[in-house]
C-alpha cells in the first residue's frame, strides 16, 4: 500500500493535467500561446533560435515544440504536448526531490498537493509559455543539489546539478529562486570540501546553458541589459510598494486564486466558502515551518563547519530567493497577472503543508485529514475541466478562431486587422498564410513583427472584432465601406466593399491604426 499511493498520485496528477490540455481549446491567453508555436516553424527550416521573443525567455521549449510538429504536424494539439510532458515531468521530478528531502510519509503528503496543485499553478504550467520548463529545470537543480549533499563523492549529481542549473538560466531567471538556494545548500553542508567535484557541476553548467552564454558572448549581457529581472527595484518607495503587492495579491493568488484569469470566470460556492480557511492553514503551515527551523537553531548551534540537516532550511531558502527575486528587482514592479513570477514558490508549499499536516496528524489524525481535505476540495473546484462552464468558453472560442480562418481562406483575404487579444492567433492557424495584424500600434501587441513584413502591393484585407458595432464604427472612421459577416456570436468579420485596398498596405494600416480609437472595445 505504501509503494502504492505515490503511484497512485502521480497517476491523478497526470490525468488531471491530461484532462487541463485536451480536448483541445483556445487558451486563455491564446495570442500570447501561439507565440510559441509561431516561433517555433522557423526551426522547421532550420532556423535557430536562442529566446522565443525577447531575451527573458530561452528557446529550450520551441525545441520540444519541433519535435512535436515533426511528428504530429502543426496543429494545436501539437502545440500542447511540450507544456504536458513537462508538466508530467514536474510531477515526477518533484516526488524524487521529496524523497530525497523528507521521509515517506512527508514525502507523499506533499507530492499530493503538487499532483492536485492550488488552481493558479494548474493554470499557468499547462499553457506554451516556458513555466512548465522552467519550473521542471528548478525541481530537477533542488533534487540533484539534495543528491550532492546526501552523497558528495559521486559525480554523476554534480553533473546533473549543474546541466539543470545551465538549462534552468537559459529558459528563464526566475530559476535563480531555485538555483541560489540550493547552491547556498550545498555550501552550507560543506560539499565543495571535495575539490573535483563541483568541476563536474561547472561541466554541466556550460553545456546546458551554452546557447545562452554564446548569445550573451555575441551580444555583450544582453540577457542582463534586457530583462527587468537583473535591474534593481530602485528605492525603497518600489521596494515597500512591491512587497505589499506580494503580500496581497500573489501569494494569495498562487495558493488560493478564485480566478487565475481575473474576472470573467465567477467563483464557485465552495472557493467562496474555503477561501479564507485555506489561506489559514497555508498561513498557518509557513509559520510552522518558521518555529520548526527556529526550534533546529536552537538544538543544532551552528557553526561555520556545518549547516542545519533539517529540509525544512531548504524551503525557507528558496522561499527567501523567490520573494527577494521579485520585490527587489524591476519584475516586481509590474502589475496586473504577476502571479507566475513567484511559481517557484510552490516548490516549497506543498513541503510546507506536508510538514505542518504531518505534524498535526500526531496529535489528531481526523483533523489533519480535514486541513488536508479543505485544501484538495478548493484546488479541485477551481479548475477549468472538460465540461465546465469556462472550458466550453474556450472550446466555442478554438471553434470560431478556426471557421474565421476557413472564411478568409474561401474570400482570399490576405491581411486581417484587429485587436492582438482575438486576431494574433489568426497567423498561427493559418501557418502565416494570413498576416493578422494588431490595430495596437505598440511594439508589444505585434511581437513577431508581422506589421512590418507587408509588402508594398494592394492586398486583399478584412477587419474584425468581436462586436458588430464596433467593426462598423471602425469601419466608418477609416472610410472603408463594407459588408459585415457574423463567423459567430462573438465574432464578426467587415469585407471591404473594395477588395483588394488600391493603397499600398503599409500606408492603409497606418490609417486603420489612427481611427482605431473609435473601435469599440474588442
Amino acid at each position: 500500500m505504501k509503494q502504492r499511493l505515490p503511484v497512485a498520485l502521480l497517476l491523478a496528477g497526470v490525468l488531471l493535467r491530461v484532462a487541463a490540455t485536451f480536448p483541445v481549446h483556445a487558451y486563455p491567453a491564446d495570442s500570447d500561446c501561439v507565440i510559441a508555436g509561431l516561433k517555433t516553424l522557423p526551426i522547421l527550416s532550420g532556423h535557430l533560435p536562442v529566446f522565443v521573443v525577447t531575451v527573458r525567455a530561452g528557446a529550450f521549449q520551441l525545441y520540444l515544440h519541433a519535435l512535436s510538429f515533426l511528428v504530429f504536424g502543426v496543429s494545436r494539439a501539437s502545440l500542447a504536448l511540450a507544456p504536458l510532458l513537462s508538466g508530467c515531468a514536474l510531477l515526477v521530478a518533484f516526488f524524487l526531490f521529496s524523497r530525497l528531502l523528507f521521509d515517506r510519509a512527508t514525502a507523499n503528503a506533499a507530492l499530493l498537493f503538487m499532483a492536485l496543485p492550488a488552481p493558479a499553478v494548474l493554470f499557468w504550467l499547462y499553457m506554451p509559455n516556458t513555466y512548465a520548463e522552467t519550473m521542471l529545470f528548478c525541481a530537477s537543480a533542488l533534487g540533484f543539489a539534495e543528491l550532492v549533499r546526501k552523497d558528495p563523492g559521486r559525480g554523476l549529481p554534480w553533473f546533473g546539478f549543474g546541466l539543470a542549473a545551465g538549462l534552468g538560466l537559459w529558459t528563464s531567471f526566475l530559476t535563480l529562486s531555485c538555483l541560489l538556494p540550493a547552491l547556498v545548500w550545498l555550501i552550507w553542508s560543506g560539499a565543495f570540501r571535495r575539490p573535483r567535484r563541483p568541476w563536474l557541476a561547472l561541466a554541466g553548467l556550460l553545456l546546458g546553458a551554452l546557447p545562452w552564454i554564446a548569445y550573451n558572448l555575441v551580444h555583450p549581457l544582453a540577457s542582463f541589459r534586457g530583462n527587468f529581472a537583473s535591474r534593481p527595484a530602485g528605492g525603497l518607495h518600489r521596494i515597500g510598494s512591491n512587497a505589499l503587492y506580494l503580500l496581497t495579491y500573489a501569494l494569495p493568488e498562487l495558493v488560493a486564486s478564485v480566478d487565475p484569469e481575473n474576472g470573467p470566470n465567477p467563483p464557485t460556492l465552495a472557493q467562496l466558502a474555503l477561501r479564507a480557511p485555506v489561506l489559514a492553514i497555508h498561513a498557518a503551515a509557513f509559520l510552522f515551518a518558521l518555529a520548526l527551523a527556529a526550534r533546529e537553531l536552537r538544538r543544532a548551534r551552528v557553526g561555520p563547519r556545518g549547516g542545519p540537516r533539517h529540509p525544512v532550511f531548504l524551503l525557507l531558502l528558496v522561499c527567501a530567493s523567490a520573494v527577494s527575486l521579485v520585490v527587489l528587482s524591476e519584475a516586481g514592479q509590474t502589475r496586473g497577472l504577476t502571479v507566475r513570477y513567484v511559481l517557484p514558490l510552490f516548490l516549497v508549499v506543498p513541503g510546507f503543508l506536508a510538514l505542518f499536516l504531518v505534524a498535526v496528524a500526531r496529535r489528531t489524525l481526523a483533523g489533519a485529514g480535514l486541513l488536508g481535505l479543505a485544501v484538495i476540495a478548493f484546488n479541485v473546484s477551481g479548475y477549468f475541466l472538460p465540461g465546465g462552464a469556462t472550458r466550453r468558453a474556450w472550446e466555442e472560442r478554438r471553434r470560431t478562431a478556426d471557421e474565421l480562418v476557413a472564411f478568409l481562406h474561401a474570400h482570399q483575404i490576405e491581411v486581417l486587422c484587429g485587436s492582438y487579444w482575438v486576431v494574433y492567433p489568426v497567423n498561427f492557424l493559418s501557418r502565416e498564410t494570413i498576416r493578422a495584424i494588431p490595430y495596437e500600434a505598440h511594439p508589444d501587441f505585434d511581437p513577431l513583427g508581422y506589421a512590418e513584413t507587408l509588402p508594398a502591393r494592394p492586398q486583399r484585407l478584412a477587419l474584425y472584432s468581436q462586436s458588430r458595432k464596433g467593426v462598423e464604427t471602425w469601419a466608418r472612421s477609416a472610410g472603408i465601406p463594407g459588408s459585415v459577416a457574423a463567423i459567430g456570436p462573438h465574432a464578426f468579420v467587415l469585407l471591404p466593399a473594395v477588395n483588394p485596398i488600391p493603397e499600398p498596405a503599409p500606408e492603409f494600416l497606418a490609417r486603420l491604426r489612427e481611427s482605431a480609437g473609435a473601435l469599440l472595445p474588442p
